[in-house]
């Protein structure tokens, strides 16, 4: 396994494993989208949204990609799901607008119409949340000589889960609900996603370690272009 800089990677056609993480990784955020305004209940009193029961995972796939094949495949790849939701939302307004004679019409316009609405919202959180994630993530690689990827995946996440949740809800739910029941939201989401990473670490640093060997690769991001629209 040799160490190299993304500048010298010319066969990425023979990544064994790519394609799925990156299919993975747009299903997530379909789903994220998808589900996103139905309300969790755990106990009586905590409320949580469905989508942060899933987002979290496309932080895993986004440091599992961007440490494995680096910054500028995982920069193509969100860049190719935002377009990707926006095509699926105008897809599914165009469906639930056209004419109908289906007794459940009206709900299935109830559940697929915030979808359209809530992807300018989604576009703006990820744009800025996960760039900065797999930003930090492979800026750390290099200043720590690839060690501690655990570390650098926990800080990275926590950091981008954050901007996250606070984009999410000022610009999506803050017409929604009162603001004491949105920060009730925002943190119980936020703390959620911490006790969902620290869980799952160690997993998503076993499936790092695999994808580095059966890859062949192990990619540091040396004078690499990080401004995300170059």
């Amino acid at each position: 396994m040799q160490a190299t800089s993304i500048s010298t990677i010319t066969n990425k056609n023979s990544y064994k494993y790519f394609t799925f993480l990156a299919v993975l990784y747009v299903t997530v955020l379909l789903l994220t989208l998808i589900i996103e305004n139905r309300i969790v209940l755990f106990g009586k009193n905590i409320k949580i949204l469905s989508g942060t029961l899933v987002l979290p995972l496309s932080y895993a796939i986004s440091d599992i990609i961007t440490e494995v094949y680096g910054y500028a495949q995982m920069k193509r790849l969100i860049w190719i799901s935002i377009i990707t939701l926006y095509i699926s939302a105008g897809i599914i307004y165009i469906i639930i607008h056209l004419p109908s004679d289906n007794s459940n019409y009206a709900a299935y316009n109830t559940v697929f119409d915030p979808f359209t609405m809530d992807i300018f919202t989604y576009s703006i959180a990820a744009g800025i949340s996960i760039f900065l994630n797999s930003y930090l993530l492979a800026k750390w690689k290099v200043l720590m000589h690839g060690k501690r990827f655990w570390l650098r995946s926990l800080g990275s996440t926590a950091i981008g889960e954050a901007i996250f949740i606070i984009i999410w809800a000022l610009i999506g739910f803050s017409y929604k609900f009162p603001i004491v029941t949105l920060l009730g939201f925002m943190l119980v989401s936020y703390l959620y996603k911490i006790a969902y990473n620290l869980i799952t670490i160690i997993p998503t640093t076993i499936t790092t370690a695999f994808l580095k060997k059966a890859e062949k690769i192990d990619i540091y991001d040396y004078n690499l272009e990080f401004n995300p629209f170059k």
